[in-house]
């Protein structure tokens, strides 16, 4: 019996970068501090709600979970017996880190994003293909509404730089990955269908650019990935 809420007790930071103005103007973009979002993509309960009755989901479910202390419910091999509701609720309180989408995220601040692009575990991926923020084996926002969303605010703002990690953190299984090839595609299919390709993407290489320079030449995606084929590898880069 209680409710929870949030409110953000700040000053617009939707613009913070172009809003600390000449202070800015030669200054590396390695010396700005980048409020960061783990697990970025892990918001989004659409897929969760959709698989959430299939039956290699639960019978992986059954087989990997174990009781876990203060989460109560029905774990292990009681999921098979839950409602697809119940084991929706309980996929999200294992898996999901933010309450926020990238545009809400991109509005108070942040400007550095934790994200892992794979594909369904075999069990269940045949259901949502595609790529996906996947956490384990519990798949978040689409990778393609990710980086439209993205991309979209970028260009609506254009003094702020973001920066987006690329990583196969905690994936469930290898199998999952994609190939450059595919996340290739999916950023070329991103900028085409918001018609962004004036945005260029950047690189560490970029890190001890200024800032300024960086705005005039609209590099303002710099990937930091760590995805061990990437032309846009660097080492990690977050706390």
């Amino acid at each position: 019996n209680q409710d929870q809420a949030w409110v953000y007790v700040t000053e617009n930071q939707t613009n913070w970068m172009g809003d600390l103005g000449s202070a800015t103007t030669g200054v590396p973009f390695n010396r700005f501090v980048l409020p960061a979002a783990h697990d970025s993509g892990m918001y989004d309960p659409t897929t969760v709600n959709l698989i959430a009755g299939n039956y290699g989901l639960r019978s992986l479910l059954a087989a990997c979970m174990v009781v876990i202390p203060g989460v109560g419910a029905m774990l292990g091999a009681g999921f098979e017996a839950l409602p697809a509701s119940q084991v929706a609720r309980e996929l999200i309180n294992f898996a999901f880190t933010q309450k926020d989408d990238v545009t809400t995220l991109l509005n108070i601040g942040i400007r550095y994003f934790d994200f892992r692009p794979a594909y369904g575990y075999s069990l269940i991926g045949s259901d949502y293909p595609g790529l996906y923020h996947q956490h384990s084996f519990v798949p978040g926002v689409s990778y393609a509404t990710f980086l439209q969303d993205m991309l979209t605010w970028l260009n609506q703002h254009p003094t702020e730089i973001v920066v987006l990690n690329l990583n196969f953190a905690q994936l469930f299984s290898d199998s999952q990955k994609p190939t450059a090839a595919d996340l290739k595609t999916a950023m070329h299919d991103a900028q085409q269908a918001t018609n962004t390709q004036h945005i260029q993407l950047g690189s560490k290489n970029d890190l001890g650019t200024a800032y300024d320079v960086l705005i005039q030449a609209n590099r303002r995606l710099l990937l930091m990935n760590q995805l061990g084929f990437s032309q846009y590898e660097a080492t990690k880069y977050d706390s």
